[in-house]
């Protein structure tokens, strides 16, 4: 212990230094010095006392400022990690005395020093907050009333009371942070503390006595109201709110509100009461909660506060922080309504309740989208919980008067002339006020005259919140969408309650329509075609009801009120389909559009009302207005048409007349892509009419697709199908003195255009892909009737059928899908067209620059497919094109090239999900030359090969062939060609040469334009990541408890399990004599009988009950693809080499992925064997359906198992000892591959690197995911080893180890690892091999961990640095 004077020596030094730190010109030698001499006095034995002159009253205010926080710095020592010793008892309590001395030192007039700034009063108060959260109340009963008579002092200076509230506020403030240096103990105990000063004495409670005393002396201080509404701010954490509104705390929040400085504070102190006001309810409940809402009388004087607090809420275009303040104001009472919207609807009365609504009604009239948003969701909420309490008339304004305002506010405003948007011209003076009385008084300060005046407002709100670029349009955007979409679900919440109400009550949903209705009506009748922004108010009129409606309907479907909603309906379809004053194609779209919305009300209001709409559509279908538009009108029509048949309205007499009129409107429609629309449109309507017999429906889908069908047939290249035929189109194409601008064109009649034929026929190919891919969609949409004859899919094709006629006449027989006999006749072209497609690069390769300029550079929209939305576009002047290319048209051709590579590939994805399909001889050999084309593709283009065909066709997300056969013939032909391909593609693109495997295509790989190296990167990286998981899944990792393990052991070797496995799957038939033995047998009186063999009869019996796959906690078998693989030891090779060679490409979630599938591939192989479905033992002989016996299993196993060691556990110990050095492959590889390497370079080495947790270091994420595949693999064959030592009648013993040459081949690959011995192996294998104690598999999961930890190179640098340190 040092003495006074060299204490006193140490501070005043330390005074000097902090002196000459704060002087002006302080030198940087003078801050380091300060520096390293707090770092010495922190650890100082006698810190704490040299802390007490140090901050003095004497002493200037930075040295004050430090001394205190010399102090806090020693009281949390040692605390959650901290350096430094935590102080003592005596030192504690030393320090504990010292600050109340301190504070009563202050508190006395003859002793009183100047007021402390406000810095050095919050350092003190914090050293004092935090020795209170460690022994207060109990082991320092002292601070409370020290605390009270600071607050009661009788000096003139509020630094007292300042330093009270501030010691309250902070220490109420610790529970509110989520710390685990706070137990739950001590956090209930100071809860308990601070609610007791609260509510006692009940009367006058201490702290309420202590703030109404200080705010009557020193109210007029702002710093002290300041003070005391951040402690009323953080009481809310602590004590519950109805405490405070008992007390009328909320009056101090009241005052705070009427200062524009002090109503920042006074706002958030009014967020925290709202989320802890009502507990049980969205918000946060407070410290020491009883879960009871406040009294009505408190929950309505808060309540009030609030609103008038909104109902201020007036716009002032030239004040932004008022504007800021709004919005704050906004959040509030929107998150109080949505915490709290139960407690308010069943506790405070309807007037009470209806001032809220004003008040968001007043909000939802401020010229801001984004104030609007907050007050349509706070009515939603309210709206929602009232619809519980339908007493009397409800607390919102009427009906009429919030459908105008939500009217007003799903306008868009940039079609309304005049109001900021690209239409000429000024609104009418009759059209703005009544726009403006549709809106009613708006919270503006001054008067508004003109709904052009509105608008303007509205853009001034919105500069306040002005964000940069693209972002600020895209905001405006959102805000606009989001405010249509809340105020949409508002009504259809208001009208819930009122579903029932008569088609004349002024509320529920006839009203509504009511009030849509003749919004519509007015929009029809005012517009002209000087006023085309009419359309404006008819969108806006029908989308109140386009949510709304639907919804009602199907509350009345399932209430039973089906006239209540079917009637108002009507009338406002009735109304929507008036026909205007003039004619307006935004009209016309927005009411075709309106008619699709509508359709699930069809098959509800008659055949007449559908058939009506069905003829409009249909005359704009035939018929296009003859206007700038009327193209789009049709195919908005077509899809109107599209939306209402697939909600199976039509009946069987409707569809054969629009069966006619479709083959009528075929012949009219001049656009492929509109035809190809009408076709959809009438299959979809086939698809969903159940009333039609099946063959019919078949029938109509086979005439309807007969015309595309020629068309297909007949195609040129589709006949060919050649990469090479099919790139000469491309070139001549890109190098036809066409029009750049008539590129593209989808309104060209005629397959042969004389101008263009070239571009016609690629055209008319992607027309008919996409006509084709909509129909077969369209038609699996419903399931068919089982049962019904049509023609079968297998007879048609061994006819050697070609044509439509040809297939409807090969046969009869049970038909799963509708469409198809039309995916049997396209399947063979769509096939050799793809693979055609696929073929382009390699052959572009081998041609001119033209060719390779058209096919190796991808299309802009393709650019953006790879790169993201947001990308740098192709500069024309960096690319090099061909002397005789054409920029514009180029791209044009390389556009028209991608769309058709994706609607091939998405036609070969509804050739593989109809079943009928699968019967056709050669598809399996279509999807295996397609799987063979993969390694001579672009990275992106092979991805959405994958995706679109062979994940569907081998079932990952799809159906798949329809039979088990299928399916392992499909996996036969294509899963080798395809692993190879996408495992060399991989290798390509990473730069690591030829393929382990020694298979696969040796076309050399494409090349890479330097301009497209981020682009190829980028999709090289997803396309890695998409083969991890698509290889995973094959090997089951999709599977529910994919990793989980037999355990035959205990079935086999346990006494009663073997009887019942063997039994239970062939129960012996029923005979006299064990119909006789079935009887109740006789209680034996020998006291010996337990050990009589009879007496295991009962177990044995209850256990064959069970079934047989009970005893060895085996999960179910898989289905579908992992089954197949599984079941065929060349498929299931080929994806674990697949796996495996995923471990040498340096992406961390792509690895991770593999090794979790080569765990769960070793767990599916294990688990096969142990359910006896291991072909090898089958074709030995092994009965099938019955679990294997011992001799069986050991027979199977040690032939599948071979594969583990090398195959497995070799690849991963590999990767985790020597992973791969990406930061120098960087800085070395060059052209994409370095691009590639430098995108992984930081994910990757934080997976190879070392975890650190409380500065300890833990194994890496690489070593922790490699565990799982190491611990399975050596698991299973552990478990081998031990069914082998007990069938022996041997002990299972390290010393057997020659029985399992597998296992000591895994063991001998463990011991070759960096930094692993022989004993290390040994202990491995005795913790493998002990099941003892609960927890065994986490410690056999830990020994692996640590086995492979020490075996990485995070390992090897922290021996290094260890050894470094000694």
């Amino acid at each position: 212990m040092l003495g006074q004077d060299e204490l006193g020596s140490l501070a005043a030094s330390t005074a000097n230094a902090i002196r000459a730190v704060h002087a002006p010109g302080a030198s940087a030698a003078q801050l380091s010095d300060a520096r390293l001499l707090f770092e010495q006095l922190r650890g100082h034995v006698a810190a704490h006392q040299l802390a007490f002159r140090l901050a003095a009253a004497e002493s200037p205010s930075e040295v004050q400022h430090f001394g205190f926080q010399l102090l806090l710095d020693r009281l949390r020592a040692g605390v959650a990690g901290r350096p430094g010793v935590c102080l003592g008892p005596r030192e504690r309590l030393e320090s504990k005395a010292w600050l109340v001395g301190l504070l009563s030192a202050q508190c006395s007039p003859a002793t009183a020093m100047a007021s402390p700034p406000a810095y050095v009063r919050a350092k003190w108060a914090e050293a004092v907050s935090e020795l209170a959260r460690l022994d207060w109340p109990a082991k320092w009963p002292e601070l409370q009333p020290a605390l009270v008579a600071a607050a009661a002092c009788p000096v003139a200076s509020p630094a007292p009371a300042l330093f009270a509230l501030g010691v309250w506020t902070q220490l109420a403030e610790v529970l509110a942070e989520d710390s685990k240096e706070l137990t739950v103990q001590r956090r209930r105990e100071l809860s308990g503390a601070l609610t007791k000063l609260v509510e006692q004495p009940a009367q006058a409670p201490e702290l309420v006595a202590c703030l109404q005393s200080v705010l009557q002396r020193h109210g007029a201080d702002q710093q002290v109201v300041r003070e005391a509404l951040g402690l009323c701010r953080a009481l809310a954490s602590a004590v519950p709110v109805q405490l405070l509104l008992v007390h009328s705390l909320d009056k101090i929040v009241q005052v705070g509100l009427q200062s524009e400085d002090l109503r920042d504070v006074a706002v958030s102190a009014l967020a925290d009461w709202v989320d802890r006001l009502c507990p049980g309810q969205k918000g946060k409940s407070s410290g020491g909660s009883t879960g009871a809402p406040p009294a009505t009388h408190d929950l309505c004087r808060f309540t009030a506060m609030l609103a008038k607090l909104a109902g201020g809420c007036i716009f002032d275009p030239e004040d932004s922080r008022s504007y800021a303040f709004h919005r704050q104001v906004a959040e509030l009472l929107c998150d109080f309504c949505a915490s709290n919207a139960t407690t308010l609807s069943q506790l405070m009365p309807c007037a009470d309740l209806s001032v809220v609504w004003q008040a968001l009604l007043h909000l939802l009239r401020y010229p801001s989208a984004a104030i609007q948003n907050d007050a349509v969701a706070g009515m939603s909420h309210l709206a929602r919980a009232q619809a519980g309490r339908p007493d009397g008339s409800p607390p919102r304004p009427p009906l009429d008067r919030l459908v105008g305002v939500i009217f007003v506010h799903c306008l868009r405003l940039d079609t309304l002339p005049g109001c900021g948007g690209s239409t000429s011209g000024a609104l009418s003076v009759e059209r703005s006020t009544w726009l403006l009385g549709c809106l009613g008084p708006p919270s503006v300060g001054h008067k508004v005259s003109t709904f052009e005046a509105w608008c303007q407002l509205l853009a001034v709100s919105h500069s306040f919140d002005l964000l940069e670029g693209e972002a600020d349009a895209q905001e405006r955007s959102h805000l606009f969408g989001a405010l249509k979409t809340q105020a949409c679900g508002l009504l259809r919440e208001v009208c819930k309650p009122q579903l029932g109400a008569g088609v004349a009550a002024p509320e529920g949903y006839g009203a509504l329509c009511r009030h849509a209705g003749a919004l519509v009506a007015r929009a029809l009748a005012g517009g002209g075609p000087a006023e085309e922004g009419w359309a404006a108010e008819f969108e806006a009129a029908t989308s109140l009801l386009e949510t709304s409606g639907p919804a009602a309907l199907r509350l009345a479907e399932s209430s039973g009120q089906l006239a209540a909603v079917l009637l108002p309906s009507l009338a406002f379809l009735k109304q929507v389909t008036v026909r205007a004053g003039a004619f307006s194609c935004a009209v016309e779209h927005k009411r075709l559009e309106f008619l699709s919305f509508w359709g699930p009300y069809y098959k509800h209001l008659g055949e007449e009302v559908l058939g009506q709409v069905l003829q409009q559509l249909t005359a704009v279908i035939g018929q296009p207005p003859a206007v700038s538009g009327g193209e789009k009108l049709q195919i908005r029509a077509l899809d109107s048409l599209v939306g209402i048949t697939k909600w199976g309205a039509l009946g069987a007499h409707q569809l054969e007349a629009l069966n006619i009129e479709c083959q009528r409107l075929s012949s009219q429609v001049s656009s492929p892509a509109a035809r190809g629309k009408l076709v959809e449109a009438l299959a979809a309507a086939v698809a969903t009419c159940p009333s039609l017999e099946q063959s019919r429906r078949v029938e109509i889908i086979s005439g309807i697709m007969q015309q595309a069908t020629t068309s297909w047939l007949s195609s040129e290249l589709v006949a060919s199908a050649r990469p090479e035929a099919l790139l000469s189109v491309l070139v001549a194409a890109a190098n036809a003195g066409v029009p750049p601008e008539r590129i593209g064109r989808t309104d060209v009649v005629g397959p042969g255009h004389a101008q263009e034929p070239n571009l016609s026929k690629l055209r008319d190919i992607r027309t008919l892909l996409a006509t084709f891919t909509g129909v077969v969609t369209k038609a699996s949409q419903t399931p068919s009737k089982p049962g019904d004859a049509v023609a079968s899919e297998a007879v048609a094709v061994a006819s050697g059928a070609d044509s439509m006629e040809g297939v409807e006449a090969a046969g009869k027989g049970p038909e799963v899908h509708l469409a198809s006999q039309v995916v049997q006749l396209w399947a063979p072209g769509i096939f050799a067209f793809l693979h055609a497609l696929m073929g382009l690069c390699v052959a572009a390769t081998k041609a001119d620059q033209t060719a390779q300029a058209v096919v190796l550079m991808p299309a802009e929209t393709e650019l953006a497919n790879m790169l993201g939305p947001k990308y740098a576009a192709l500069e024309e002047a960096a690319e090099v094109l061909p002397p005789v290319a054409d920029a514009r048209r180029l791209k044009a051709v390389r556009s028209m090239l991608w769309e058709l590579r994706g609607h091939a590939a998405k036609a070969a994805r509804a050739c593989v999900t109809c079943p009928g399909f699968w019967a056709l001889p050669g598809a399996c050999t279509w999807l295996r030359a397609l799987a063979e084309a993969l390694p001579g593709q672009r990275p992106h283009v092979a991805e959405s090969i994958c995706r679109e065909v062979f994940g569907p066709a081998l079932g990952r997300n799809g159906p798949g062939p329809p039979t088990e056969a299928g399916l392992l013939q499909l996996c036969q032909q294509t899963l080798e060609p395809m692993t190879v391909g996408l495992s060399q593609l991989l290798r390509d693109c990473w730069g690591l040469g030829r393929s382990s495997s020694g298979r696969g295509s040796r076309e050399p790989p494409l090349p890479v334009p330097p301009l497209l190296e981020p682009a190829f990167a980028a999709s090289t990286l997803s396309l890695t990541r998409f083969a991890a998981h698509f290889l995973a899944a094959l090997a089951g990792a999709e599977l529910p408890q994919a990793s989980h393990l037999a355990d035959p052991e205990r079935r086999l070797f346990t006494r009663g399990l073997a009887v019942a496995a063997s039994t239970a799957s062939a129960p012996p038939p029923v005979t006299s004599r064990n119909r006789t033995q079935n009887k109740k047998k006789q209680r034996s009186k020998n006291s010996f009988a337990a050990l009589d063999d009879d007496a295991d009869e009962a177990p044995v019996q209850q256990v064959a009950a069970r079934g047989a796959t009970d005893g060895d906690d085996a999960p179910a078998a898989p289905k579908g693809v992992a089954l197949a693989i599984m079941h065929d030891r060349a498929l299931r090779e080929a994806v674990r080499t697949a796996l495996a060679e995923l471990l040498s490409l340096q992406e961390r979630d792509s690895v991770a992925r593999a090794l979790l599938g080569l765990a769960v591939w070793s767990a599916q192989l294990w688990n096969m064997v142990a359910r006896g479905q291991d072909p090898a033992a089958l074709e030995a002989g092994a009965m099938a359906g019955r679990l294997p016996e011992a001799g069986e299993l050991l027979h199977a196993a040690t032939d599948a198992l071979r594969a583990l060691p090398a195959g497995i556990l070799r690849p991963v110990a590999n990767l985790v000892a020597s992973p791969p050095d990406v930061a120098a492959a960087a800085s070395a590889l060059q052209g994409h591959v370095g691009v590639i390497a430098a995108s992984v370079r930081p994910a990757w080495g934080d997976f190879v690197r070392a975890n650190w947790t409380n500065g300890k270091r833990n194994p890496s994420t690489l070593v922790c995911e490699a565990t799982q595949a190491a611990y399975i693999a050596l698991s299973v064959l552990v478990r081998l080893f031990k069914i082998q030592c007990r069938k022996l009648d041997l002990r299972v013993d390290p010393v057997q180890l020659y029985l399992s040459p597998s296992l000591a081949e895994a063991l001998q690959i463990c011991r070759s690892l960096p930094s692993t011995s022989q004993d290390d192996v040994d202990v491995l294998l005795s913790t493998l091999l002990d099941q003892g104690e609960t927890g065994w598999q986490d410690a056999q999961r830990g020994a692996v961990r640590a086995l492979l930890y020490e075996a990485s190179p995070s390992f090897a640098e922290a021996a290094q640095e260890a050894n470094a340190s000694v």
